[in-house]
């Protein structure tokens, strides 16, 4: 009797893999116009902060450049010295950075410069200052994206930006404390540590610094963990806050333990959000630079090439090159240049593509917040258990703990308001 064939089922990879419908939904989530402007603006205004103390302690301090990497501004990329893999300006953008690494670099830029071997008082407060302004910045904004993130991946709910800023506001301060702690500690112990060294400066010290070097070892030890725990961990602290609206505490505790309980998890998903986030870069860049090429071809047709390219020779550097104007763009130059007022316009116009181009970075900080969201959701649901749609509701509480159901006369139920003597009464 032959054999009768088997029926072939559907393979749903989503509920194989549950990681793969959160991963691909960070781009539709991190794509809105309004997180771009969020992130954006949030980034000027974080940079106009450094501009403002790199002038202060370059200009008016110390009288030299040397904090002079802080003082730019995003289209000025070409112009900027560089200086080292911790110059702000060479973390995001550059292409091969972007958009996880990129971001990461350049909110921690202040921060990991402050273990830097070029160790001096006005250092340490520059970039103290610089990284506290950061926080101020990023704990308001950064708040409000991953909470908006977390109810989009999680429940797919879309809440509007002022009720994200109004979580943000009553969660300021868990948002702005988090990763302080660790560092409180990591300072503290690199004080403890210094004594050490501070005996190092005479030859009996140095004798007796050999002898315990060993507990200077172990001092070490703790402070590279809480260093790699901070470093790699902090985005979970927030996205702990918007997932869990919980406290500082419970987001240092979930970040540190995610990190250390499940650290192939981690750089599992992690790998997945970069490898994602940089095809959606591609994707969302190849966009940017078609919407600035169209404009710029479109206009030759009005007011013809050599218009068109005095206009764009005002671009800055990297404008020209990710916004589609540098085949406009001639290695001699044009012979005319623009006179007023026609000069403003051309201005007018710079501005708007300098406002484009901080719309595409504007992406790359808004996919960092949310791809940090879905790497946090999907290491709970690992470590602890729980499911992703189980997000933190303030209003859900105020349904709790409902008065009892009381019958009246006429057999519909009513909510007891007084004693039950009044209602047996009634």
């Amino acid at each position: 009797m032959p054999e009768e064939p088997g029926t072939i089922r559907r393979i749903v990879w989503r509920e194989i893999f549950p990681w793969f419908r959160l991963i691909l939904q960070t781009f539709p989530v991190a794509i809105e116009f309004r997180k771009l402007f969020l992130s954006a603006s949030s980034l000027m205004i974080m940079i106009a902060g450094w501009w403002g103390l790199a002038w202060l302690f370059g200009g008016s301090i110390l009288g030299n450049s040397r904090f002079e990497a802080y003082q730019f501004w995003p289209w000025e990329q070409a112009s900027v010295p560089q200086a080292g893999p911790d110059n702000p300006v060479t973390s995001l953008f550059q292409p091969v950075f972007y958009p996880i690494f990129g971001a990461w670099q350049l909110l921690t830029a202040p921060f990991r410069q402050l273990f830097s071997l070029e160790f001096d008082f006005w250092g340490l407060l520059f970039y103290s200052l610089c990284g506290l302004w950061a926080l101020v910045v990023w704990s308001l904004s950064g708040g409000v994206l991953v909470r908006m993130a977390a109810l989009q991946l999680g429940r797919e709910e879309r809440t509007s930006l002022g009720e994200g800023f109004q979580h943000s506001l009553q969660k300021w301060m868990g948002y702005f404390t988090a990763p302080l702690y660790p560092l409180s500690g990591m300072i503290g112990l690199t004080v403890l540590l210094g004594l050490i060294g501070l005996m190092m400066q005479t030859d009996v010290g140095l004798l007796i610094a050999g002898i315990l070097w060993p507990l200077h070892l172990l001092g070490a030890v703790f402070l590279a963990l809480l260093f790699i725990g901070t470093a790699l961990g902090w985005p979970l602290m927030w996205a702990t806050i918007g997932v869990e609206g919980s406290d500082a505490f419970d987001a240092l505790s979930r970040s540190f333990n995610y990190v250390y309980q499940r650290p192939f998890s981690f750089l599992f998903y992690v790998t997945l959000a970069i490898g994602f986030g940089a095809l959606t870069w591609i994707l969302v860049s190849w966009f940017f630079y078609l919407v600035g090429y169209f404009c710029l071809w479109a206009a030759t047709w009005g007011a013809g090439e050599e218009r068109i390219k005095q206009i764009v020779e005002l671009f800055p550097p990297i404008a020209q090159h990710l916004l589609g104007g540098d085949w406009l763009v001639s290695e001699n130059g044009t012979s005319e240049t623009i006179k007023q007022p026609g000069y403003a316009g051309a201005m007018i116009i710079v501005v708007w593509y300098c406002v484009l181009y901080l719309l595409l970075l504007g992406y790359a900080l808004s996919y960092f917040w949310t791809a940090a969201t879905a790497v946090y959701l999907l290491l709970r649901q690992d470590n602890d258990g729980t499911e992703i749609d189980d997000i933190h509701i303030e209003h859900e509480d105020q349904f709790e703990d409902l008065p009892p159901l009381e019958g009246i006369a006429s057999g519909l139920s009513a909510i007891g308001t007084g004693s039950p003597e009044q209602n047996s009464t009634t």
